[in-house]
């Protein structure tokens, strides 16, 4: 808590605090447990009310408000970012900016005053791309922020607003909701190949002003739900010139990258991964590295692609098992985590990307992952999930497995459930001390769904057995696959 005799780090320059107010005198245990309950516009008006208040709650209202801020391309918001940086007492809370797709669509029939709000905002977002004001803003912001650590493009808005029950939004919505109607469409418009440009651009321009602000964030994160970035999105600019050397380093300076790869269902499409090859090995000091691809009508050879791209992170051709060339250029990572979402792989590939960070990973993450299979294996009834996670008792380092929502084949993977043994699961995390304990309890209770076969009736048996088994009420038809791109 900041000396009473200082002027309080949001009020105005000179201004002392009430010291004999009586609410000045209530301990600031009991002031921060009773303002956690009331509103934001109670809050606001409490701090206006008492400098003495407004002092003593400084700390925890710029914490909760001002430690993690969303916004979005719009003039309105984007000013709010570069006032925050501007701010000498706010600057230094923001660590965490998240960048959202908040997008009207177009071909709305609206009353006229509405329409004339919207056509407005629509032409200035256009206007910020094509300028390079959301760069520039964007840059000029991020050089003023000296405790930046993340930054994060995301879809979608948190409901973790608790003190309104409500949901956290980017700035600036909220005002033209209230111009509108109706707020803007929070995912960046839908699958066309238009809103596929829009968030790549989005992208490329919080990376070009990080490049430009040469900003060091530890984390940068692409947190999408409904739609991932095309390979493209990852391209580093060219242009203006000189331009890539300031986002390299950048990147240099990485500790942790979150990457969500929309994957062409069209297999006549090129999808050569160049773009966020070159991205990774530009990343060289990652520790964290997520990797997630979107999962809606991708083919098989698809898969494989992305499999192959994997395994070259780690060094390895597509068997998981054969170090690349030593003239091919791979990542160098140390990484102490790894999260993979949606893939398709063979065990012995992600067994060997594993391997390959056996001296420093910590911590493994698998959702929506599948093990390809054979038609033998399946026949057999081969665990292929517990023997690779038995595989995971060399990594001596790892402390944490998270398993969620995998399949081995066309068979999903359920678990006991961590409350009531007696009932499965599809999702647990095993945390212990001991990364020979974490693969053994993981391997024993990893279990395929496996079909059961229909009963066989012995039609010449002539002694009636009375079991009826032929009964189809055990047949599994649960393939309605929850298909949300969630992180990995």
């Amino acid at each position: 808590m900041a000396d009473p005799g200082v002027a309080a780090p949001g009020g105005g320059g000179g201004m002392h605090p009430q010291a004999d107010s009586p609410l000045a005198k209530i301990p600031l245990e009991i002031l921060v447990r009773v303002t956690y309950f009331i509103t934001t516009k109670d809050l606001g008006e409490l701090r206006l009310s008492c400098k003495a208040i407004e002092r003593a709650l400084w700390n925890f209202f710029s914490h909760e408000f001002f430690s993690k801020k969303q916004f979005m391309a719009s003039g309105f918001s984007l000013q709010a970012l570069v006032d925050i940086s501007n701010h000498p007492s706010l600057a230094p809370c923001l660590k965490h900016v998240i960048i959202c797709t908040d997008r009207y669509p177009e071909s709305l029939l609206l009353p006229p005053d509405r329409q004339q709000v919207l056509n407005e905002t629509q032409d200035e977002q256009e206007d910020l791309f094509s300028t390079g004001l959301l760069v520039s803003s964007l840059a000029k912001a991020f050089a003023n922020l000296p405790n930046l650590e993340t930054v994060d493009m995301r879809d979608f808005n948190s409901p973790t607003r608790s003190r309104d029950q409500a949901w956290w939004t980017s700035y600036g919505v909220s005002n033209l909701t209230r111009q509108i109607g109706f707020p803007p469409t929070v995912d960046g418009g839908g699958g066309d190949s238009d809103s596929h440009r829009f968030r790549s651009m989005l992208f490329q321009a919080m990376v070009a002003a990080l490049g430009v602000a040469n900003a060091r964030p530890s984390s940068l994160e692409v947190n999408m739900r409904s739609h991932a970035l095309l390979d493209k999105a990852y391209r580093i600019p060219s242009i203006p010139s000189g331009l890539e050397t300031p986002i390299s380093q950048m990147l240099a300076g990485l500790k942790r990258l979150h990457v969500f790869l929309l994957v062409p269902h069209n297999v006549h499409l090129s999808w050569d991964l160049s773009n966020i090859k070159k991205f990774l090995l530009l990343a060289p000091n990652l520790t964290w590295l997520r990797i997630n691809l979107s999962t809606r009508y991708i083919s098989r050879s698809r898969y494989a692609e992305a499999a192959e791209m994997l395994c070259w992170v780690a060094g390895l051709e597509s068997d998981g098992k054969t170090p690349l060339s030593p003239t091919t250029e791979v990542p160098t990572f140390q990484l102490d985590t790894l999260e993979l979402g949606s893939f398709q792989l063979r065990p012995a590939a992600l067994q060997g990307i594993a391997r390959s960070y056996s001296k420093t990973v910590q911590s493994l993450s698998f959702r929506r992952v599948t093990l390809i299979s054979l038609p033998q294996e399946d026949e057999d009834k081969i665990n292929l999930w517990a023997g690779l996670i038995r595989s995971f008792q060399k990594l001596g380092n790892l402390r944490r497995l998270g398993l969620a929502q995998l399949k081995q084949g066309n068979n999903r993977i359920s678990l006991p459930h961590p409350d009531d043994a007696g009932k499965r699961c599809n999702e647990r995390t095993f945390k212990e001390a001991s990364g020979l304990k974490i693969a053994e309890i993981a391997a024993g209770m990893v279990t395929p769904d496996w079909p059961i076969p229909p009963a066989e009736m012995d039609l010449d048996d002539d002694e009636g057995d009375d079991d009826d088994d032929d009964d189809d009420d055990d047949d599994d038809d649960d393939d309605d696959d929850d298909d949300d791109d969630d992180d990995a």
